[in-house]
């Protein structure tokens, strides 16, 4: 079985939805993050850099290009090197919203 590629088509609304996604500043996860955005779910923007996932956060706001409604993006510090940041990152998302719709 060969190696493909597909970008995804869903044009479903994810409103009301919360939506965890790691790896946020750069390529697939801030594509997948905008995804949802425009699709109107609050996206929790799980990064180790924070100065980072808020110039992603920017460049996703400024780039979207849909007229529907938009989601939220909130971040949130996550090293998934570190158990204990792990842990801190799950009982602050936690402790805002009552589930995870999207991980």
């Amino acid at each position: 079985m060969g190696f493909f590629s597909a970008v995804c088509t869903s044009t479903a609304r994810l409103d009301g939805k919360t939506a965890v996604t790691t790896g946020c500043n750069t390529g697939i996860g801030k594509v997948t993050a905008k995804d949802f955005f425009e699709r109107g779910a609050g996206v929790i923007m799980a990064c180790r850099d924070k100065q980072k996932a808020a110039a992603a956060a920017d460049d996703i706001k400024s780039s979207c290009q849909s007229t529907a409604k938009l989601g939220e993006l909130v971040i949130e510090p996550l090293d998934l090197t570190s158990l204990q940041s792990v842990r801190n990152c799950a009982n602050a998302i936690l402790s805002k919203e009552p589930s995870i719709d999207l991980l």
